[in-house]
């Protein structure tokens, strides 16, 4: 659902809150504001699936968006107000999610066709979604950095060579970081 002017000017105000866009011209954030569909969402409803491409961009407006772990149960907060999710697909236009993300309680988000988002280079307000989302890129690729050289140390200090092994079960080093990164090769 679009909306219409009354709500327009509401999410307009709406998103002039949130840090990414603090600094930018209102009649920008007005056309996202316009083009956006205004997305409430239950807790625990998937909103980007691990493996999919992604064909939206969902700006959090309220609440959260949480990563799903490996058992499938919601963990980490991964998105708040501000933050989006299915960005990439604006920068890359192809390619598979990297996590599946579900909305927490009280969660709403405007949404957007990643390939109308991808046609706006010219504003303002889309150059502040995509810097803020860098920042948030560069944020996991360290951590994912971080977690690896964790699990590469304490392979290393296991004094078993098999222990570095790709192994059936699971274990060893090849295993234990498909588990940290989700991988099945």
């Amino acid at each position: 659902m679009h909306a219409s002017d009354a709500k327009v000017q509401i999410l307009t105000d709406q998103l002039a809150a949130l840090p990414p866009f603090r600094a930018v011209a209102r009649n920008d954030l007005l056309s996202l504001a316009r083009r956006g569909a205004l997305r409430p969402m239950a807790a625990g409803e998937l909103v980007v699936s691990f493996g999919e491409r992604p064909t939206e961009v969902s700006i959090v407006l309220s609440g959260s968006l949480h990563h799903v772990g490996p058992d499938g149960k919601p963990g980490a907060v991964s998105a708040r107000p501000g933050d989006c999710a299915g960005i990439t697909s604006v920068f890359t236009r192809s390619g598979p999610a990297m996590r599946s993300l579900v909305a927490g309680p009280g969660t709403t988000c405007l949404v957007f066709e990643s390939a109308w988002l991808s046609e706006q280079r010219g504003n303002n307000a889309v150059v502040a979604l995509e810097l803020a989302s860098l920042g948030d890129l560069t944020r996991r690729m360290r951590a994912s950095n971080l977690d690896a050289k964790r699990v590469l140390h304490n392979a290393a200090q296991d004094a078993d060579p098999a222990a570095l092994a790709d192994r059936a079960d699971g274990g060893g080093l090849m295993g234990r970081l498909r588990a940290l990164f989700g991988g099945s090769r």
